[in-house]
């Protein structure tokens, strides 16, 4: 069977070029902003239409004022861009109404913002689905047979919400998924219990059956075994995924 792999490279930069290239990031966001505020404050106004070429000279002045003196640390290209894209912005804009074409009036690029929290959740995803993997890999290659709880995760994030919540930031389906492929890819047995079987209720000494809250966190059962709840639906699955590949 082939097997195709992708891998992703994080790229890392020392803390003085990250808080240099943050810096950049904010002051072209600064610039940005301002220019097309200043666009479109010019024509709602006076009716007055400010030019590129205008912007870009304005900026000499900007730098020497106290209070933006921090503009001067910051590379010129970086601010001239921002200028440039705020124009482009705009052509764009015209040429959609001349063409009638749907292209939005520029906004304040608070998509900046919104990317940046995008960016934010996709970091901590990729954090989530590397452990997810290693775990994965940890598992398959020191058991030949892995026995795990088929469950309506689906159906479980419809519950509470408090619950739903908890269920979705553990990722309980991403990592049955990056098991499931760990274990086709060196040819182990995963056995999927159906949740039918209420691994939790059942006492793995003895087989009684029993009802638990899900403020119960230990096991008591009439045959003297005391143990924790998940331990014993463990042992259960356990059980059940070795006896079905006997």
């Amino acid at each position: 069977m082939i097997f195709k792999k992708a891998f992703k490279y994080l790229l890392t930069p020392p803390k003085t070029e990250e808080s240099l290239f943050n810096q950049f990031a904010g002051a072209k966001r600064w610039i940005f902003n301002r220019a097309l505020a200043q666009r479109k404050e010019g024509w709602e106004k006076e009716k007055k239409s400010i030019t590129l070429f205008s912007q870009n000279d304005e900026l000499v002045l900007l730098k020497k004022q106290e209070n933006l003196a921090w503009l001067a640390k910051i590379h010129s290209q970086v601010l001239q861009q921002a200028l440039n894209d705020v124009d482009r912005a705009f052509l764009n804009f015209f040429n959609g109404l001349r063409n009638k074409t749907n292209v939005g009036y520029p906004r304040f690029n608070r998509y900046k913002a919104r990317k940046k929290l995008n960016l934010l959740h996709c970091h901590l995803k990729n954090l989530r689905l590397d452990f997810f993997y290693k775990l994965a890999l940890e598992i398959v290659k020191n058991h030949d047979i892995i026995g795990v709880e088929k469950m309506n995760v689906k159906g479980m994030l419809q519950g509470l919400r408090t619950l739903a919540r908890a269920i979705s930031d553990a990722g309980w389906g991403m990592f049955l998924n990056c098991l499931k492929n760990k274990a086709e890819e060196y040819g182990k047995t995963l056995y999927e219990v159906s949740s039918l079987l209420g691994s939790t209720r059942l006492c793995s000494n003895c087989g009684r059956k029993q009802t638990l809250g899900l403020g119960q966190r230990e096991y008591i059962c009439e045959c003297g075994q005391s143990i924790d709840r998940d331990l014993n639906a463990a042992i259960n699955i356990k059980n059940l995924a070795v006896g079905a590949s006997v």
